[in-house]
């Protein structure tokens, strides 16, 4: 009797957890469910459950601090006024919606109603939508509006909208825009900024104008017909983190993709580069000399340069996955704070004993899919705070002895192109205590056996 109590009571509880709103009840009707953690937070999951229509939410006199609602994926077209309106009564300090993956088109003026003063974010990527809506003009608490993958073609919302005052974070396409919004220098808080499919080939240096202080992150992607940075990039004077991506028309015959910049950005700690065609390593310190992670993958480089690192660099982290590397350059020793390298599909064909030597500090290093076929002896040997170490899909058709000497190793990934046979020639990995390897993968080829495994029995056997 005493355990049939037990699991009662323990049922009760996880049951009412679930049904977090309505005792027994989801505040949204089947086939959406609900769950949360008391007054903290809440989930109403009505996402992928094949919706033509918003559902018919249930009243409760509840309280909750922040209620996400979940109606993303499904087939919903239209949103009416008073939609939401019952959400009002759980008395939430903060609503925050996903219903992007739909085919909105229409979201009547008055769908908020109710829950203006808290409808913190608004997720409405990837509908149907050519404006932003009516609806968001008296949202006077939204923070964070996702448009991208909308045909939009107008932003005139925002010239009267109370939430330009609001609004912190901003993501939306110009493909139908033939130049640069200039509503957008109402947003005077906006932090963060993402913009996609810029089709036009000039952007003023004043675009940024109205948030060019409270800026922190600018994402731009598939400019296509940017010669350069655009000017205005050198004007966002608190600016953290920027995103370059799919600049491919940059024209490389000047010296740096930076020359029109006057100023160095010394808080940019942040700058990715990748997919750009870039066949020259940029000149990127001296405009961001702060920087800690660069991300260059998946451009077309040969060559690093030796005289674009200074030495007084702060950078920690850079990835050059995705170029054409044919070995380690040389100049990355000049990065000696570096603790994280990634160097994957590349054409890197060995690793010598001096190309890493200078990384003391390096904790991860990334060298999978280069047609690896040889890692001298001493490749590591100043390299102590290796952690990681990915050699995964390279040529190699042996263990480099060279990671014995990695006394700090914890992630190994040998699964190589072609299985290593596991013989007795591999006898001088006797010594390794390959076991301290918390997460060792790779097989031993034809037999299938954990190479790890048969370093630490079979391999014991051997003469």
């Amino acid at each position: 009797m005493q355990f049939i109590a037990i699991f009662s009571i323990a049922a009760t509880i996880s049951f009412n957890c679930e049904a977090f709103l309505l005792g027994n009840s989801c505040l949204a009707p089947a086939p959406c469910t609900c769950s949360g953690s008391g007054s903290s937070y809440a989930f109403i999951n009505c996402n992928g459950k094949s919706l033509n229509t918003i559902p018919h939410f249930l009243k409760a006199d509840k309280h909750v601090s922040i209620l996400y609602a979940h109606l993303y994926s499904n087939h919903l077209t239209t949103i009416p006024n008073y939609a939401f309106k019952n959400l009002s009564t759980i008395n939430a300090t903060s609503i925050r919606f996903q219903l992007q993956s739909n085919k909105i088109s229409t979201i009547d003026r008055y769908a908020f109603s109710g829950i203006e003063n808290v409808t913190y974010a608004l997720d409405l990527q990837n509908n149907n939508l050519s404006s932003i809506p009516m609806a968001v003009y008296n949202l006077p608490s939204l923070a964070n509006l996702y448009m991208k993958g909308n045909p939009l073609n107008s932003l005139d919302v925002l010239t009267q909208s109370k939430i330009s005052s609001t609004l912190q974070r901003l993501n939306f396409d110009l493909n139908e825009f033939s130049s640069w919004p200039n509503e957008l220098r109402l947003l005077h808080n906006l932090k963060a900024l993402i913009v996609s499919n810029i089709n036009f080939t000039h952007l003023s240096s004043e675009a940024f104008q109205g948030f060019e202080h409270s800026l922190t992150m600018l994402n731009m992607q598939y400019a296509a017909n940017f010669e350069t940075i655009p000017d205005a990039v050198c004007h966002l004077s608190n600016l953290q983190s920027l995103s370059l991506n799919f600049f491919t028309g940059l024209n490389e015959n000047s010296t740096s993709i930076f020359d029109h910049c006057t100023k160095t950005l010394n808080k940019v700690n942040n700058l990715d580069m990748g997919y750009n065609k870039l066949t020259k390593f940029p000149d990127v310190f001296h405009i961001f000399p702060s920087l800690t992670s660069l991300q260059l993958y998946q451009n077309a480089l040969e060559i690093l340069e030796s005289e674009k690192i200074p030495t007084n660099n702060v950078l920690s982290d850079i990835n050059l996955g995705g170029n054409r590397f044919k070995r380690i350059p040389d100049a990355l020793n000049k990065l000696q704070g570096l603790t994280s390298l990634d160097l994957s599909y590349n054409d890197i064909s060995s690793v010598e004993d001096h190309d890493l030597s200078g990384l003391v500090h390096l904790g991860t290093l990334y060298l999978r899919y280069n047609p690896i076929k040889y890692i001298s002896t001493h490749a590591f040997k100043n390299n102590n705070a290796l952690t990681t170490v990915d050699l995964s899909g390279t040529s190699l058709k042996s263990i480099p002895s060279a990671v014995m000497s990695l006394q700090n190793l914890s992630y190994f990934d040998l699964r190589t192109t072609d299985p290593i046979p596991c013989t007795c020639e591999m006898s001088y990995l006797k010594g390794w205590n390959a076991i301290a390897v918390r997460n060792f993968d790779g097989e031993c080829a034809y037999s299938g056996v954990k190479i790890q495994s048969f370093i630490m029995s079979s391999l014991q056997q051997c003469p």
